[in-house]
């Protein structure tokens, strides 16, 4: 898949260290692969404004962290695209609404 004109910009404010740097880069990778994702940043410049992590407890009381949450800042918009990491899939892409 091609950006077709797009441009991905760093946040200087996002502080990341390598490992962070990596993680970004790889869940740009999955979430680029969703038709929803490619739609959203087609032609359009975007930022990597958030990452974080849904901390479930496992069935045997283990933390369980298979869920990210890439947040994109698209067009001064911000959408929140939810990654099943097990599966390396998007699982849900929403316009974050602020209220």
């Amino acid at each position: 898949m091609s950006d077709l004109g797009a441009k991905y910009t760093e946040r200087t404010d996002l502080k990341c260290n390598k490992a962070g740097d990596t993680e970004i880069k790889k869940l740009l990778e999955i979430a680029k692969r969703d038709s929803r994702v490619q739609e959203l940043v087609e032609r359009e410049d975007y930022q990597v404004a958030a990452i974080g992590r849904i901390v479930g407890v496992g069935q045997q009381g283990n933390h369980d962290e298979s869920v990210a949450i890439l947040t994109l800042e698209v067009k001064e918009r911000y959408y929140n695209v939810t990654i099943d990491l097990g599966s390396e899939t998007v699982q849900l892409v929403e316009e974050r609404v602020s209220g």
